[in-house]
This record gives C-alpha cells, structure tokens and sequence, in this order.
C-alpha cells in the first residue's frame, strides 16, 4: 500500500541564475553608462569610480536578484497510482503546467548528483518528460522525495515482468561515462608516476613548471577519480 505524502521542493533553474547575474547586468549597463560616460571628458577619477560603483551595484543586484528568479515552488504528492505534480510558484516569464503521472506511463528516471545543481528526470511514455533542477545547499523535501520515489518504484517493480520494469538510467557519473573519467584520471596519474621519475633517471633536463604542471595534472587526476566514487557512493546510499 502506496503511503500517501506530500513533498515541497524548491527548483532552480541555471538558465534564469545566469541570465540574471550576467545578462541584465549587461543590459540595464548599455543606458547607463551613457549618462555616466559625459563625466569622461570632464572628470576622468570621477568617471571611473562611477563606473566601478555602477557596475559593482548591477552585478550586485544581479545576484541577489536570481534567488528570485531562478527559484520556482514545486509540490509533489506520491499517491498509489502515480505522481501528483502541482507548481505552486512558477519561474518569472515562465509557467509550468500543473500534471499526474500514472506509474505505468513511467519508462525511466535519472537523477544526476552535481556540486551544485542537481538534476532529476522522468522519462513518461508518450508524453512530456518531466524535469527539473535542484540546488544542492537548499533545504527542502528533495532528499525525502527522492528516497520515496525510489521505494515506490522498487515496489511497482516487484509485480512487473523484466521487459516492463521502471529502469533507472545511468547518469555521467554510472556506465560507460564514469569508466571513461575514472580512466582518465587514472591514466594521468600513472603518466606523471612514469614521466617525473624517468626524466631524472635519463637525464633530461625538466623545468621547475613542468614538474609542477604535471603534479598538478595528477592532482586534477586523483580529484576526478574521487568526484566520480562519491557520486557514485551517495547514490547507493540513496538507493
């Protein structure tokens, strides 16, 4: 039996974030700087400390501005016959449309982990796919919500043949894209093990920079490596 709750969700949206920190800035500079351009020829100290106040006042506001902006309300209910999916507050410019997804209309979901910005989708048969980002550091239902979904999803799985099961895709961190990453870290770790040692041995003269170039590569290497097994652990825990 399908515990029924609600899930309040706060998304975010990366399109808004930089089109508020970056964009308008930028725009609402261009008329401006106009007015603030006649103190060049007049008083060129004045006209730069105007410009670095005008500017430092647009990007300012720019950033606090997108935590407006980028943000949107989501409310999720989990009942036994799928997804209710209501947007109480929609992103400026921009509406969602309120929807139920029926767990049979589920194909697959992904959930992608990032530093910053999570993403989580499902892929619904014969209809629009439903997504949305969410940032990491936002305290909200995001967390219960995914371990719920899951559960739910294992327990509609149970009574469905193979060819019919609800299938999680893999996200960059899973599959082929994590190997190919892992790999790579690998390879330039083993690349400055071998190189460094090699040109003291043989006798080659091997700048400061470069040594520090190539440890910095293997540090950059054992980051990734890293990067990938912790995504890849927290969503086992998830799971």
């Amino acid at each position: 039996m399908t515990e029924i709750k609600t899930y309040k969700i706060t998304t975010s949206s990366r399109i808004h974030f930089l089109l508020t920190i970056f964009i308008l800035p930028i725009v609402c500079l261009i008329p401006t700087m106009f007015l603030v351009g006649k103190l060049e020829d007049t008083n060129k100290d004045l006209f730069g400390i105007m410009t670095l106040i005008v500017v430092g006042l647009y990007f300012l506001g720019g950033w606090f501005l997108s935590k407006r902006t980028s943000k949107a309300k989501l409310i999720v209910q989990i009942v036994e016959n799928g997804l209710e999916i209501n947007w109480e507050r929609s992103y400026i410019l921009y509406k969602y449309s309120d929807r139920f997804i029926k767990w049979q209309d589920i194909d697959w979901f992904k959930f992608t982990p990032d530093q910053h910005f999570d993403i989580f989708k499902i892929k619904v048969k014969n209809q629009r796919n439903f997504k949305f980002e969410h940032a990491s550091n936002d305290k909200d239902d995001f967390r219960s919500f995914n371990a719920a979904f899951r559960r739910n999803i294992r327990e509609q799985n149970e009574a469905l043949p193979d060819n019919l099961k609800i299938a999680e895709a893999p996200n960059m961190y899973d599959g082929v894209t994590g190997k190919l990453l892992m790999g790579f870290g690998y390879f330039i770790i083993a690349a400055g093990i071998v190189l460094i040692p090699w040109a003291f041995i043989s006798g080659q003269q091997i700048k400061p920079a470069t040594i520090f170039g190539l440890l910095a590569a293997m540090i950059s290497g054992a980051f990734t490596i890293g990067h990938v097994k912790n995504k890849q652990k927290n969503k086992n825990k998830s799971a």
